[in-house]
């Protein structure tokens, strides 16, 4: 009876070894992590794409920084950024290119709006964002007038 323990024993051993082995070798699907935009790299990018002279680069630039700034907004992650932003918005305003200056500013009213803080976190970077603009205020009204559209 000893004997007979002992194949069974070992029949079970190999039996259960190659379940295991046969269970490993069969791959499991693994879900793929969707890629998710990090605004800290994205955003600044697209702010600078803002100078492009071409209309449909501009103007993605401008649609898909808009959409980031929104999100940005409401998730509460626009106010870390918004010192990496102002290098962006100062060179689109001194290109002096009519849609580019005007899509720089409507993202930078868009950001005002987005938080409640973000003027005061903008403080610090008003010297370098009004310089700019000053070059706009003094020149004559009819040359700008088309920005609010």
């Amino acid at each position: 009876m000893g004997d007979i323990e002992e194949v069974d024993a070992a029949r079970w051993l190999t039996l259960t070894l190659t379940l295991t082995r046969t269970r490993t070798r069969t791959p499991t699907p693994t879900p793929t992590p969707t890629p998710t935009p990090t605004l800290t790299r994205w955003l600044p990018l697209l702010l600078s794409g803002i100078r492009e002279t071409d209309k449909l680069d501009r103007f993605l630039a401008i649609r898909a920084s808009s959409d980031l700034v929104r999100a940005a907004g409401a998730s509460g992650a626009l106010l870390p950024l918004l010192p990496s932003l102002v290098a962006p918005l100062r060179a689109a305003l001194l290109t002096r290119i009519k849609p580019s200056v005007c899509g720089a500013l409507k993202l930078l009213q868009q950001m005002l709006d987005a938080h409640p803080h973000a003027g005061r976190a903008l403080r610090p970077y008003y010297d370098r964002l009004l310089i700019p603009m000053a070059l706009y205020a003094l020149t004559p009204q009819s040359q700008y007038r088309g920005a609010e559209r």
